[in-house]
């Protein structure tokens, strides 16, 4: 929601974002300088499970990369929507970071660690190029979409996969979450 305050017919002061009063949390998760995977690996998944009664409003994605020695025969990092996951490293919902430290336990499941998931869709949502030669760090690159962010109902999520990867690649993703 954004607030605008108008001074006579030639001046208006800057507008501020403000929270959604819907939102019952806003959420944060991420994974640092993980290791690409020569075959191909989930990195995190992000799921809303079946009956849990809420929305999750996707807020914003952030990936980036670095390469510590030559990078080749890389493909991107690819954002999915998925229809469940499993397996991989469950974080506890306690250790799930929020924006405001009183909001309670998301809902929401995050896993890392190659989780097991049914993808849905054609294609992938968005694609993160690697970084390709030696010692190279790619620009950080966000994908957000103010106003415009997809929902995720229950029984429905997304994951970060990369096909093919190289082991000299670092991955360093975040995604920012609401809960409704």
């Amino acid at each position: 929601m954004m607030a605008q305050i108008n001074i006579g017919a030639e001046q208006a002061l800057a507008t501020y974002p403000s929270a959604d009063p819907s939102f019952l949390g806003v959420y944060l998760a991420g994974i640092h300088d993980v290791p690409a995977t020569v075959a191909a690996n989930n990195f995190m998944s992000l799921m809303n499970p079946t009956g849990s009664g809420k929305k999750i409003v996707v807020l914003g994605v952030t990936v980036a990369d670095y390469s510590v020695s030559t990078v080749t025969g890389s493909t991107s990092m690819e954002v999915w929507r998925v229809g469940a996951s499993s397996g991989g490293t469950l974080t506890t919902a306690a250790n799930v970071n929020r924006f405001v430290s009183t909001f309670s336990n998301p809902v929401a499941e995050v896993r890392t660690g190659n989780p097991t998931v049914t993808l849905t869709g054609a294609t992938a949502l968005i694609g993160f190029p690697p970084t390709l030669g030696g010692g190279a760090q790619s620009p950080n690159s966000a994908a957000t979409t103010p106003g415009a962010s997809f929902i995720l109902s229950p029984g429905e999520g997304v994951v970060f996969v990369q096909n093919v990867g190289d082991v000299d690649e670092r991955w360093n993703i975040q995604i920012i979450w609401a809960e409704k």
